[in-house]
C-alpha cells in the first residue's frame, strides 16, 4: 500500500527517529539515471512528508508540495545515510556517497533553513573513494562512526 509518492529519481534516506516529530526523508539526485524532466541537475532534498493527512498523496509534481528544504551539488548520489544526532546536531547528520567517489556530510538543520550548499556543507573528502561510493552507513552501536565503501 503507498502512503506517498515522491516524484524524483534519486537515492533516500529517512532521518532517525525522534518522538517529538514526524520523521524526515531525504532524496539525493540518483546517479546514471534521468528524471521524468530530462534535468543533468545535481541535488539533495528534505521532505516532510505528512502521513496524516490523507489527500496528500503526491509531493514533488507541478502544483504539488515540494521539499521543506534543498541545495544543489555539482556529483550525483549513490547513497545517503542520515545519522549521528547529539546535542550540537538535534537534526543529525547526512551523509553522501557521490558518484565521482566523494564523500560529502551535510547539515539538515540548515538545509531545512534555506542555506546554500557551501554553509550547510560540514565536510567533504575529495579523495575517499577511487571510483563511485556505493555503501554507506552510520554504525548503530557507536553512531558517531560512519563507513563508506566502493
Amino acid at each position: 500500500m503507498k502512503l506517498k509518492e515522491i516524484h524524483r529519481t534519486s537515492t533516500f534516506a529517512w532521518s532517525p527517529s525522534s518522538a517529538s516529530s514526524l520523521p524526515l526523508l531525504a532524496t539525493g539526485t540518483v546517479a546514471g539515471a534521468l528524471d521524468e524532466s530530462f534535468s543533468n541537475e545535481s541535488q539533495l532534498e528534505i521532505w516532510a512528508p505528512n502521513f496524516l493527512d490523507q489527500d496528500e498523496y503526491d509531493l514533488g509534481g507541478i502544483g504539488q508540495n515540494g521539499p521543506k528544504g534543498s541545495v544543489h551539488d555539482t556529483a550525483r548520489f549513490n547513497r545517503l545515510a542520515w545519522g549521528y544526532v547529539n546535542p550540537i546536531r538535534p537534526q543529525g547528520v547526512l551523509a553522501s556517497g557521490l558518484e565521482n567517489g566523494e564523500l560529502a556530510l551535510w547539515d539538515p538543520s540548515k538545509i531545512l533553513a534555506g542555506a546554500d550548499a557551501s554553509s550547510s556543507l560540514i565536510l567533504r573528502n575529495p579523495t575517499a573513494h577511487t571510483g563511485p561510493v556505493r555503501g554507506l552507513a552510520f554504525s548503530p552501536i557507536q553512531p558517531s562512526l560512519l563507513a563508506s565503501g566502493g
